[in-house]
């Protein structure tokens, strides 16, 4: 996943991890939840917001519009409900955390 980056797919599916993972749907899909404790759409968000994350660390200047679309978010609003979901706070407090002034 880190080194491909499948999840930069917005189209990106269970049925693609599949051809890495030669595992049946259901077997996968319950691997990925007893294994990383989230279904299959969390599991590829993770790895969207780690990217966010570096992408926003290595680059300040972008806006958050710009590191949706770089993370395949559909909009801003969809990527900050899934980071503030994941990450317990939004994409903005996280970012003060990480640069206090």
């Amino acid at each position: 996943m880190e080194h491909e980056k499948p999840y930069a797919n917005p189209d990106f599916q269970l049925a693609d991890l599949r051809e890495v993972l030669p595992m049946n749907r259901t077997y996968l899909s319950h691997f990925i939840k007893s294994e990383y404790g989230c279904t299959f759409y969390q599991f590829v968000n993770r790895y969207r917001i780690a990217e966010a994350k570096r992408l926003k660390l290595a680059h300040p200047e972008l806006k958050a519009e710009e590191v949706a679309g770089m993370c395949v978010f559909s909009s801003r609003n969809v990527f900050t409900n899934v980071f503030t979901r994941e990450e317990g706070i939004s994409p903005r407090e996280w970012y003060k955390k990480q640069n206090p002034a």
